[in-house]
């Protein structure tokens, strides 16, 4: 096997180098990721040190932090002259719409000034743009989860969260075989452990560095290894579950073994379901940040007056950082705020968004501009960042809906916008609908966001669904639908593309403005919903649904 590493710099050939002098240096910032390196055990070809680190699944521990700047992200390149200097202002015409409408978020915003004063509140982690770097979680939980921590509670953090992980693992619904280890074995369990990080192994012949390894050792109940992953802004690689397990259940043969994918549930990638290899579900417990915040928070609410004073300000801002927010903000005013804000002001974020994804050197004036306006809002331009159009309609239309006295009563209001809701159930309150529970033709309403004339419509759709034993029903109903009667048919004012193939019997557009200010736009659809379902066609149509439905 030869892993020795060369580096092309300064166009001299330098080396070779172990992998651990590589990662010396590129902390220390002698090597920099985009430097050159060639390592035959991975190509034959040259690399940037940024893949050799990937492929040997590294990560760095930063001495200097300047090339990671806040909000990098929505920031514009260091290389970029965002001041454009000799830019005529006078030939860029009109200010556009959209940055009009950051004017206005920045200028008339409550909930803008109130979500930017929550994140900019004092915190070490931020100060030091540290907060997105896997490595410096592990090394706040080695500290909190060591019993020899100056925190001075032992082992309290480690084994309460612990008792939560595998009090959730036995509650899922891929249960993972601990061994008989419990909640209640860590609770009475007298043990001594040992934390390390960043341990290197040898996988396959490959060097390879462990996030957490917890071995312990009990007075009667055997001794224990358990082997934490995280995941913070990185996702799974294609073997690398496999080969950890393979290792722990070599180096520890005699212990009772546990591993655990701890993740933040909001990045896409890192959910078991997703997991390259599905069967190291039987071996894997997932463990999520927001479980593991949760434990730390409970333990340190019952073991204030314990901790040193500046042991505990560390932990609650290093609480405030845990993924998914870092921010001292409480995640449901956030989710409050920014559904406002996105509301109000879609447009003008949508096009920042837009400036930040648009190549370099195809940027407008006004979108440097506005990458200069987002790199002072980094953290509020994240959080924004995550809603889109139709979650904010989904959301909002949802709650309005619940609201609204004129439309049912429903346990999800989500249903009708999704796949739509069967009719004995969303009309299960009046006494002439079958019960839900009795065999029926399935016909379900839907309120689908489509499109009309090339813009985004929402849609009153009723289709009937193949159901078996009501075949006859079924097209009795279409046929009704279809048919030539005055005054209603045909389709009961519901004949915008309808499809009687697939059972798609009425389709019918709601008639409302598209306005920017997307609650004003919620209120057009309210009420062109409130026209149609309050309308005689439609109760009409409700009606021939009733005659056929069977039940």
């Amino acid at each position: 096997m030869d892993d020795k590493i060369y580096i092309y710099s300064s166009g001299e050939r330098l080396g070779p180098f172990s992998l651990e002098e590589i990662i010396s240096y590129t902390e220390s910032g002698k090597f920099k990721l985009d430097t050159l390196a060639y390592c035959l055990e991975l190509s034959q070809t040259w690399l940037t040190l940024q893949k050799v680190f990937e492929a040997f699944e590294v990560s760095i521990e930063w001495e200097y932090e300047e090339e990671f700047e806040e909000g990098v992200d929505f920031a514009a390149s260091d290389s970029e002259d965002l001041t454009e200097n000799n830019v005529n202002t006078s030939s860029l015409g009109v200010r556009p719409e959209e940055v009009q409408s950051l004017d206005s978020m920045l200028a008339h915003s409550k909930e803008f000034k109130e979500l930017s004063e929550s994140l900019s509140v004092f915190n070490l982690w931020k100060v030091l743009n540290i907060r997105n770097h896997e490595v410096y979680h592990e090394k706040a939980l080695k500290w909190m989860f060591d019993q020899k921590g100056t925190h001075g509670l032992g082992s309290a953090f480690l084994r309460n969260w612990m008792i939560d992980v595998l009090e959730y693992n036995q509650n899922a619904k891929d249960v993972v075989d601990t061994n008989s280890l419990g909640p209640i074995n860590l609770d009475y369990a007298v043990f001594k452990s040992v934390v390390e990080r960043q341990r290197a192994i040898q996988v396959d012949g490959q060097s390879k560095r462990l996030d957490l390894l917890f071995v312990i050792e009990t007075i009667k109940q055997g001794k224990w290894a358990i082997m934490v992953e995280l995941k913070v802004r990185h996702v799974v690689s294609d073997d690398q579950l496999s080969s950890y397990r393979n290792w722990m259940e070599e180096e520890f043969p005699d212990h009772q073994r546990v591993l655990i994918l701890l993740y933040d549930e909001f990045q896409d990638g890192n959910e078991p379901g997703n997991w390259p290899q599905q069967q190291e579900r039987e071996f894997w417990i997932p463990a999520t940040f927001s479980k593991l915040k949760n434990s730390i928070r409970e333990t340190l609410s019952c073991n204030h007056s314990r901790i040193p004073k500046r042991e505990t300000s560390f932990i609650e801002q290093y609480l405030e950082n845990l993924p998914p927010l870092a921010s001292n903000i409480n995640l449901e005013r956030a989710e409050i705020l920014t559904h406002h804000i996105f509301g109000r002001y879609n447009t003008g974020i949508q096009y920042a968004i837009t400036a930040k994804d648009t190549n370099q050197n195809d940027r407008t004036h006004w979108q440097k501009q506005v990458l200069r306006f987002m790199a002072n809002y980094s953290s509020e331009f994240r959080l924004l960042s995550e809603y889109t159009e139709w979650k904010f309609l989904d959301r909002e239309l949802t709650y309005r809906l619940k609201q609204a006295d004129w439309f049912p009563m429903l346990n999800d209001y989500r249903v009708l916008l999704n796949e739509g809701m069967d009719c004995c159930i969303l009309f299960q309150d009046l006494d002439d609908w079958p019960t839900p529970s009795l065999g029926h033709l399935i016909v379900r309403i839907q309120l689908y966001y489509g499109s009309k004339d090339n813009l985004p419509c929402f849609r009153l759709r009723i289709r009937a669904e193949n159901t078996p034993g009501f075949s006859e029903q079924r097209e009795d109903l279409i046929q009704d639908f279809f048919a030539q009667l005055h005054p209603f048919p045909p389709n009961y004012g519901g004949r915008d593309m309808v499809q009687r193939e697939t059972g798609l019997i009425y389709n019918q557009a709601l008639q409302y403005p598209n306005h920017s200010n997307l609650f004003e736009r919620i209120d057009g659809i309210l009420s062109s919903l409130h026209s149609i379902w309050t309308s005689e066609n439609f109760s009409a149509a409700r009606k021939a649904i009733l005659r056929h439905i069977g039940g």
